[in-house]
């Protein structure tokens, strides 16, 4: 049996360029079914107002503090399932690094 619907979070990272507009009819289906849902604005997209431009390793900062501020939510703890689109895979492999189940659990932390 599937766990409840409001026991994770989906996050959603999009993909290079990408901005979270062009997701927004899978981000509806999904908080149709899902009570929490996420999607990012990756740093490294913007409209060149940004300089420097951000980098991959931005990106993973920024993808690893939203991951996190989700699961050690204080007041709702969620175990999570982290959705990376095309570029935005490779931050999220790196931002992800030591958020293992083993990890947390070492941790005295029962989310991920």
């Amino acid at each position: 049996m599937a766990p409840p619907a409001n026991d994770y979070a989906f996050l959603l990272i999009p993909g290079s360029f990408a901005t979270p507009a062009a997701y927004t009819k899978l981000v509806e289906g999904l908080r149709a079914h899902i009570q929490e849902t996420h999607i990012i604005d990756l740093l490294s997209v913007n409209d060149g107002s940004r300089q420097p431009p951000a980098t991959m390793e931005d990106d993973a900062a920024h993808i690893r503090q939203a991951t996190l501020s989700i699961l050690d939510d204080p007041s709702n703890p969620k175990n999570i399932v982290v959705v990376p689109h095309s570029y935005g895979g490779i931050p999220t492999t790196c931002a992800l690094k030591g958020l293992n189940t083993k990890a947390r659990q070492e941790q005295g932390k029962a989310h991920l």
